[in-house]
This record gives structure tokens, sequence and C-alpha cells, in this order.
């Protein structure tokens, strides 16, 4: 569906100015973080909108946008399965971010995005989705619940451990699954997956198909699935599969072992992987064979998802090896850490030109590494890491705009300039390039560039 269209049914929903005055708060301050478009979303709806409370919830909603009994009923639901929740965890635990009695605050906007939750008590969800009742609200919700304190300071090096998406997106659908089976509570099914009793055969269903047995290794896996990055063109293939297994995989985490322990297994971040193999004292790959071989049985030779033996036992050893194989990410994080950012350069150049089928770097893989670095003030290395992404996907203007933020952050306006270019090139529709453009070309900076196009960017690599 374009965006013109989906815009258009937007303005029909709540109006064409709601929609034209929050796209100009997002507009007005174009910026690279995401997390500034959410201020820009709340601010809006401060302005613009109407707060309602209920227990543990706060809501704000467009103004005129329902009936006041309609928002109060609406924010009393989400009040009872926040609550819910929180009974079901047996909350307050050590270990989660959001204190006892602070609420959880949605924000229903008008505005084409998609839902998330923030890590800081906060969760965004479009107002059409509310108002259809096709909001995944619990879902969003057990995020912020399941948040674990972080640490703040900054990192010398990359950190080699990342949350498994498998746990924190599996644990708070599974979560939101059972509670609204436990509480009668209406939830939003974007995967079709059913509720707590059908996930698992949803998920044999599923994997049915030619993907299933590499969806299936990332699931217990460190490894983040590539294809599930919001720009990957293979995500509606991959996604429904991978959400839904993960969440029956929770499911049998729980069944097994307890609630208990898959808590203290979302509270041991960063190591979560580590903690998992400590409380079960077997490796992935077993839980991961006890599982699907548990869930298949459970279902009987009769059922329509039932999965032959052959199939089952091909399926898992595929899934197994696929899993036992480092990943790229892991791996060039891994030698960035132990051998320097050239000689991490040299090896993934060196995979790329082998064409190494073990190794699968993502756009998002090295976008991430790249903006770790560029966190942690490591702006030299992180320019090189973005530099091997633009290399690798010469037509992304994420890419670009990545490279040209580093460039920019380690006062080389000359080079930012020039990507930010590529990147408005690629993507005309890109708001803060155009700003960022327009201010450095006021400032009429030289555009000398070393590099002259990405690639030359390989030879640039001697220099290390």
């Amino acid at each position: 569906m374009k965006n013109s269209y989906l815009l258009f049914v937007l303005a029909l929903l709540f109006g064409v100015k709601a929609v034209a005055q929050v796209q100009g708060a997002l507009q007005s301050n174009p910026t690279i973080a995401p997390s500034d478009a959410d201020t820009a979303r709340m601010g809006y709806l401060h302005r613009h909108g109407v707060q309602r409370t209920a227990g543990g919830v706060t809501a704000w909603f467009p103004k005129d946008s329902l009936s006041s009994v309609r928002m109060q009923g609406l924010t009393d639901t989400l009040a009872l399965g926040i609550q819910a929740v929180k009974d079901y965890i047996k909350a307050p635990l050590p270990w989660q971010k959001l204190q006892q009695r602070q609420p959880v605050t949605f924000y229903f906007v008008p505005e084409l995005f998609v839902s998330h939750a923030s890590g800081e008590a906060v969760t965004f969800v479009p107002y059409w989705r509310i108002r259809r009742g096709m909001a995944p609200w619990l879902h969003e919700a057990n995020h912020e619940l399941l948040a674990p304190v972080r640490q703040q300071k900054p990192k010398p090096l990359l950190s080699e451990d990342e949350s498994p998406l498998w746990l924190s997106e599996g644990a708070a659908e599974f979560i939101a699954l059972q509670v609204a089976a436990a509480n009668q509570l209406s939830k939003f099914d974007l995967f079709r997956a059913g509720t707590i009793e059908q996930v698992d055969k949803a998920c044999l269903r599923l994997l049915r198909s030619d993907k299933a047995a590499y969806i299936l290794s990332y699931i217990g896996s460190l490894s983040e699935l590539p294809e599930l990055a919001p720009s990957g063109n293979q995500r509606a293939l991959c996604a429904p599969t991978f959400y839904t297994c993960s969440c029956s995989f929770n499911k049998f985490l729980v069944a097994r072992y307890g609630i208990a322990t898959l808590l203290n297994v979302i509270g041991a971040y960063p190591a979560e992987q580590q903690k998992l193999a400590t409380l079960t004292q077997v490796s992935p790959q077993v839980l991961r064979t006890r599982w699907l071989t548990g869930i298949n049985a459970a279902a009987g030779n009769g059922d329509r998802t039932f999965l032959p033996q052959d199939s089952l036992t091909a399926l898992l050893k595929t899934a197994n090896l696929i899993a036992s194989k480092l990943s790229a990410a892991t791996w060039f994080r891994q030698t960035i850490n132990r051998e320097g950012i050239a000689t991490a350069a040299r090896k993934f150049t060196d995979l790329k030109k082998k064409g190494d089928p073990r190794y699968k770097f993502s756009e998002t893989d090295l976008n991430e590494i790249g903006y770790d670095l560029l966190d942690a003030n490591r702006i030299r290395d992180a320019i090189l890491v973005f530099g091997l992404n633009v290399d690798s996907y010469p037509l992304s203007a994420n890419a670009y705009d990545s490279w040209e933020e580093a460039y920019l952050k380690d006062n080389q306006p000359a080079l930012a300039r020039r990507y930010y270019a590529k990147s408005l090139e690629l993507n005309p529709h890109n708001a803060n390039a155009k700003v960022v453009l327009q201010r450095l070309t006021n400032k009429r900076i030289s555009t000398g560039c070393p590099l002259k196009s990405a690639g030359d960017f390989h030879s640039s690599l001697t220099s290390f």
C-alpha cells in the first residue's frame, strides 16, 4: 500500500488538519535520531490531544478523535492489562527499569509509523490502530514492563552481547497472549497465530516454508535475523514465522522451567544467553530440539500441522548446523575488539571477495556496529565501518546518511556535504538530508573529497 493512499485513509479517520499538524511537527526539526521523532509526537499530542488516566496508565488521544466515554473505556482496558501483566510476573522485579509506581504512557498519534516501545515507560501507537481495534498495545507495554536496567556508561569496546530478538519479542508476545487469555482481554493478532493454545500449531504450519530451517536457526540464538530489518525486502516473508515460533519457544521455556526462569534470563542483560545455558544446563541446540519435538508430538500424527519424523529430523539438523556457525555481526564485533578495526576491515573485505557462505552481513548489522563505535566516540573507526556498509550497499540512502553523520561529527563538513547530497539523490524524501545539506551549503564549504566514490573505498584500507 502506498504512503499517499495511507495518508488519505488517515485523513478520513481523523481529519486532514490533524495529519498535517503532526507531520509538520516532525518535519520542522528533522533529525537523525528516531527518539527525536517520538519527542515531536509527544509534543503534538500535549498541544493538540486529550489525556486520560486509569490505574498505572496515562493515555493521550488526538483531540475530538473519540468520545470521552470511549477514550476512558480504552484507558481502563489498558490499565487492566498492565496490572494483569504485573501480577503475572510478580512485579516489581529487582532488574526492572520501570519503577513500581511509574505509569506506562501511551501516545496514540495520527501518523504513519510502526508501533514501538521506548524503554522509558512510553509507547507509541498509530491512532488508527487503536480506533480499529488493531493496536498491539499489550505487546508494546510488555516491552516497557520487561525492560531491564541498562548501564549508561559509554563502553570503550563494542559489546559482543546483545538482547536476543527471539527473547525480547517472543517473551513480550507470549506474556501478552497468556495474560489476554486469562483476563479475557482483546488482543490484536498481527500474524494470525491465534490464542496461547493455538500458537504452537501456528508455528508448525509456518515451518513448512523453504526458509524454515534458516529462520528456525535464529530462535534460541544470539544472532539477529537480518531479514527482519525494517527495510528488508524479505521481512514480510520471514517475520510471521520468526515471531510466532519465538512466542512458541518462550511458551516452551515457561512450561518446562517456569516463568521465574524466563524472567531471570531477561533480567541478566547483557548476558541472557549465558544465563539461559546456566539455568537450563543445556545448549540452545538441545532446547530447540526439545521444543520442536514436543510441540510436534502434541499436535499429533492426525493433525494437518504435524511434521513427519524425517522432515522434522532434517529441519532440526539443518537449523542447528546453521546456528552453530558464527554470525557475521558477532564475528565482526569480536574481531574489532580483539584484533583492531584495521584487521577487521581487511578480513571483512576478504570474506566479501570470496563470497564465503558462512558469513552474511546485512546493512543493519554494519549500521548498528558503526553507531556503537560512534556512541563510544570512536569516530574514525565508525567512519570506516560506515564506509564498508556504503561499499556493500551502494544504493542505500540510509548507509550514506550514517556515513555523512560520522564525517560531520569528525568535523569534516566537506565530506559530510558530499554524502548528504548522495543520500538525497538516492532518497529525495530524506528531510534531514535536505536541512543539513542546506545548512552546509550556506556555509560555502569546499567540496574536495579524497574518496570520490564507494568503489574507491577498498584502496583506503591500506592506510590503516
